[in-house]
């Protein structure tokens, strides 16, 4: 049995020795950093789903929130309007007295930029309402004084007829007196009536006389006006560029020299003729490059 023992426990102690001395291959240190890598990997794409997942669930319950709130509001609308719709009485009329409100003969009243305007059932502007109250005041001052007028004149007729008839048999008694005082009065009379058609003359003298001075005057000023402008224009200098210049005197340079026609001999020549020319004139000076290497 000691033997034994002693084997066994020489053979562990070579297997210790053996595991102490073990150096292990350069294949096996690959596995074992792959083997690393993957479990980081692994640990990493554990952690991006956790995230990922808390990052859903977060903008769940904010989707939620947002709902409940929108829902919340959409709910007190729908009670507003409930609660309007049970009175459309009252609605009615609030509506009809909107429409009233500063309404006259189907006309109401707009303010804009401060002031207020007068606008028809169809939309189109009647005016100011300044302007039309000023117009119903006027209108009303004017009725009232030509009631006055009337009612006066009524009573100076009733008043006429009756001094009228008061005095007519006095004029007749007159007539029979002394027929001197009835020229006397028609002599009045007539001198009276000449000395209103004088007036009536001179008002219409004077009113020709001032639409002839009107006239004179805006004729005045439309010439003052075109003496103006011209005295303008004709004060400015002119100005005339150098290109002009030089096409002026080339001009008169070539009708002194007189070389107008053989100008315009060489002008005739049109451009595939200058292309030719050119062409030959390129390959002569070619062959005479041939000719002098040589």
């Amino acid at each position: 049995m000691s033997e034994g023992l002693l084997k066994i426990n020489l053979q562990d102690l070579e297997e210790e020795e053996e595991d102490e001395d073990y150096v292990p291959q350069a294949s096996e240190i690959e596995e074992y950093k792959r083997e690393k890598k993957e479990l980081k990997d692994l640990k990493k794409k554990k952690n991006q789903e956790e995230l990922h997942q808390e990052i859903l669930q977060s903008w769940i319950e904010l989707k939620k929130e947002v709902r409940e709130k929108e829902m919340n509001q959409i709910n007190e609308i729908r009670k507003q309007t409930q609660m309007l719709l049970k009175d459309k009485d009252l609605l009615l009329q609030i509506a009809q007295k909107a429409l009233r409100l500063n309404e006259d003969d189907k006309q109401r009243k707009v303010i804009f930029a401060g002031q207020e305007f007068i606008v028809d059932s169809s939309g189109e502007i009647v005016g100011r309402a300044d302007e039309q109250a000023y117009l119903k005041e006027f209108q009303l001052f004017e009725s009232k004084e030509i009631n006055q007028m009337k009612f006066e004149e009524s009573k100076n007729v009733k008043e006429e007829i009756i001094e009228s008839k008061k005095e007519e048999p006095q004029e007749i008694i007159i007539e029979e007196n002394n027929k001197e005082e009835v020229q006397e009065v028609q002599e009045v009379q007539e001198e009276k009536v000449e000395k209103v058609e004088k007036v009536e003359v001179v008002q219409e003298v004077i009113q020709q006389l001032g639409q002839e001075e009107k006239h004179r005057l805006d004729m005045k000023n439309r010439f003052q006006y075109l003496q103006k402008v011209m005295d303008k224009i004709n004060s400015k200098s002119k100005s005339i560029t150098s290109i002009h210049k030089s096409k002026l005197d080339w001009k008169s340079f070539t009708k002194k020299e007189k070389l107008e026609k053989k100008f315009e001999q060489n002008r005739k020549a049109g451009y595939l003729d200058k292309q030719n020319f050119i062409a030959k004139a390129t390959e002569k000076q070619k062959q005479i490059q041939k000719s002098t290497r040589r």
